[in-house]
């Protein structure tokens, strides 16, 4: 996939990246004493066993009816970055996480699922390595707290996959057993800044630098 692929709902997603620059580095000890790599965590549940028709980075809109996907809003972005904090271009950023109801599509045929919510969406970084995404902010089930799968493809560089984490759910975190395993400075490197907008259809902002090794 080529960043000319993202459709034009990704597009106008894709035109706010610009914000995504700047003092979202994460600082703490790793290579070069100023990133942390972004720490390796469990692929499921669950990688689609098959993709959505549509694997845009606009997962809120997905279907014939034409409505948004159930749940808040949320815009999440950042940069890939190398162990020295240069971005990488050109990398495949997936995303994948539950719909309101807790529910991972293309895995089962549960009749609770959200049917306006695509389930997964890829994009290519630009020159600044930047990503963006425009979904839900993903339900709970049991076992685990609130959380998004991703992968980072990046030529040269060994696939990265891992989760993502709310600022705003840490008690919960401090639960999740997988959340858990992590040091302090992995904590923060998974863990999401967010803030949310006011008007007339609120956005929670997510941001977050990923570092590959």
């Amino acid at each position: 996939m080529t960043d000319s692929r993202i459709t034009r709902r990704g597009m106008m997603v894709r035109a706010g990246a610009a914000l995504c620059a700047g003092g979202l580095g994460v600082r703490a000890v790793a290579q070069d004493d100023s990133l942390v790599i972004t720490p390796r965590q469990t692929e499921g549940p669950f990688y689609p066993r098959r993709k959505p028709a549509d694997t845009d980075n606009d997962l809120t809109a997905f279907g014939a009816a034409n409505q948004r996907a159930k749940g808040d809003l949320l815009t999440l972005g950042g940069r890939v970055l190398d162990s020295r904090g240069q971005p990488l271009s050109g990398a495949r950023v997936e995303l994948w996480h539950c719909d309101i109801h807790g529910t991972y599509h293309h895995v089962d045929a549960s009749s609770q699922a959200d049917q306006n919510f695509q389930g997964y969406g890829e994009m290519i970084t630009d020159g600044e390595g930047h990503y963006r995404f425009r979904t839900i902010k993903p339900g709970l089930y049991t076992g685990r707290t609130r959380h998004i799968h991703f992968k980072v493809i990046a030529p040269g560089r060994r696939t990265l996959t891992s989760q993502m984490y709310f600022d705003t759910d840490m008690e919960q975190n401090l639960r999740d057993g997988i959340y858990r395993r992590l040091s302090g400075a992995e904590r923060t490197a998974v863990t999401m800044k967010t803030r949310r907008t006011s008007g007339k259809t609120p956005v929670i902002e997510g941001r977050l630098n990923i570092v590959v090794a």
